[in-house]
């Protein structure tokens, strides 16, 4: 009987070598990868893609990128660097917008996997808001008290994207308590933590009408 477990473990280690090393010519004929997030916050379905620009300007005839979303659908995508034509399909496959776009990686040496973001709806703002106000004295109750009372919500909002580009969020505040558009708010955060969360808003509501609909993005997204 341990002649065939023998062979069975030595199978095993085999497999996993081959792997190991399928895995490793892949990153090498591929090179290092700028990570991606597609999402349609559209009501109806839409596409994306992405066709590489060649060294005289032509296009290549592939797509790196060909996704298909339906509404507030995500996808996420590995891009290598380069230059890309995007064009953002309505669902009859009729062309709505096309543009193009540079991808480069900040380490060229490195797989960046903090991804830039696309919102195929085409109609929104991106905001990174400063969330510490929640946890400075305040409970969430009394905030949201105060904040459907009167709006004085002391919510400082650091920066704005606009959503029908890619845009990279800095790593200033992905690299600390970062609340992503899916993510829900934690009730509770490290003392001297910073805290951010990132919200989308309509291009056509006002200033006011912005915060209004900030406030209540963070009351849906409450632990």
């Amino acid at each position: 009987m341990k002649k065939p477990v023998r062979i069975g473990c030595l199978l095993f280690l085999v497999l996993g070598l081959a792997l190991i090393l399928g895995q490793f010519l892949w990153k090498w004929k591929e090179g290092p990868t700028q990570a991606f997030t597609f999402l349609n916050t559209a009501a109806v379905s839409r596409s994306v893609t992405f066709e590489k620009i060649g060294k005289e300007g032509t296009l290549e005839k592939i797509y790196t990128i060909d996704n298909k979303l339906a509404h507030n659908q995500f996808s996420y995508n590995q891009v290598p660097p380069g230059n890309y034509q995007v064009t953002i399909w309505n669902d009859d496959k009729s062309e709505l917008k096309t543009f193009d776009f540079q991808v480069i990686l900040n380490d060229a040496e490195k797989t960046n996997h903090q991804p830039f973001r696309l919102d195929i709806a085409l109609d929104k703002v991106y905001a990174v808001v400063h969330l510490n106000v929640l946890y400075e004295g305040e409970a969430f109750a009394s905030f949201m008290s105060k904040a459907a009372g009167t709006h004085q919500t002391k919510l400082q909002f650091e920066k704005f994207y606009d959503g029908s580009k890619p845009f990279y969020v800095a790593d200033e505040y992905t690299t600390r308590t970062f609340i992503d558009i899916d993510d829900k708010i934690p009730s509770k955060v490290k003392y001297g933590e910073l805290v951010y969360g990132l919200f989308a808003f309509p291009k056509s509501l006002s200033k006011d009408q912005v915060e209004a609909e900030i406030i209540a993005q963070i009351k849906s997204k409450i632990k």
